[in-house]
């Protein structure tokens, strides 16, 4: 039930996946990763990086931004068998206490047995845009413009 009505919310880009082990075993996963004008290759790169897990069978892929308190932050929603998943296109800078530079993605994932509720608004500029609210049953809110 919840999977399905949160296919409903997101608009996809249609996206052609191979088999995750088929991903796992590209050369892709050894190039650094950057945004391409081609979605399904970004795609199968970031699925190549983790984000899924064996055995996860992938419904839906959108390109979206994730709302964060420094900004909106452009990554791939996936909307799995098992749960939600955010994984940013590009990597971030963060310091390590001992002030050491590390550069690491941002990903987020929600299993759906955890997701409490979904609320969804238009942005009334662009009514082509979706925010979606997804609130889990620790009341953590994920904010996504799709």
């Amino acid at each position: 039930m919840l999977t399905s009505l949160l296919r409903e919310l997101v608009v996809v880009t249609p996206v052609i996946l191979e088999t995750y082990d088929q991903l796992q075993n590209s050369v892709n996963r050894y190039l650094p990763v950057s945004v391409r004008t081609n979605i399904s290759e970004t795609v199968k790169r970031n699925l190549s990086l983790g984000v899924l897990r064996r055995g996860e069978d992938v419904k839906k892929v959108s390109q979206c931004y994730l709302s964060t308190t420094s900004g909106p932050l452009a990554g791939f929603l996936f909307i799995s068998t098992d749960k939600v998943a955010f994984c940013s296109e590009r990597s971030m800078k963060v310091f390590t206490q001992k002030c050491h530079m590390l550069r690491i993605r941002y990903k987020v994932a929600t299993p759906l047995k955890k997701i409490k509720f979904v609320n969804q608004s238009k942005n009334v500029q662009k009514p082509t845009q979706k925010y979606i609210e997804i609130v889990t049953e620790n009341l953590l809110i994920s904010g996504l413009w799709v």
